[in-house]
């Protein structure tokens, strides 16, 4: 890929940025070497051309976490369906770094049945310190 700048002159001074996107955990593997190579030429007013080239070379860090949710009493049959008169339900959410890096700033947003009564809703523990818990509607974030 080439970009032209034109013309730059003595005291001028020109910012281009190049955004990229890294690719997910699905498309590489972590602990794979990502690779940036560019190169830039310059021709200056006497016509002669400078040519400057780097490499950038980075391990590929990610926090990953594959997550899982369980709600006790489990229910019964295929749907996991619970009877109503069940007044009490411990809700346990879990999620665990598998990436090559901490995860940071975890943010866990879940969407609760419309038969629960979320006016009792009652936070209980949490194994990582938390800074808040949101309600909007049916969905609560952690």
């Amino acid at each position: 890929m080439r970009y032209n700048l034109g013309p730059i002159f003595p005291g001028q001074v020109v910012d281009t940025r190049i955004n990229m996107l890294a690719p997910s955990v699905m498309d590489i593997d972590l602990g794979d070497i990502l690779e940036l190579s560019y190169s830039i030429e310059v021709t200056d007013l006497s016509n002669e051309t400078h040519l400057e080239q780097d490499r950038f070379e980075q391990e590929f860090l990610c926090a990953y976490d594959p997550n899982d949710k369980q709600v006790f009493p489990s229910g019964v049959m295929e749907d996991n369906l619970t009877l109503f008169d069940e007044t009490e339900f411990s809700y346990l959410i879990r999620f665990q770094n598998t990436g090559n890096f901490p995860a940071q700033d975890v943010t866990v947003i879940d969407t609760l049945d419309s038969n629960f009564d979320l006016s009792i809703f009652e936070f209980i523990a949490a194994s990582h310190e938390m800074t808040r818990i949101q309600r909007n509607d049916r969905v609560v974030e952690f």
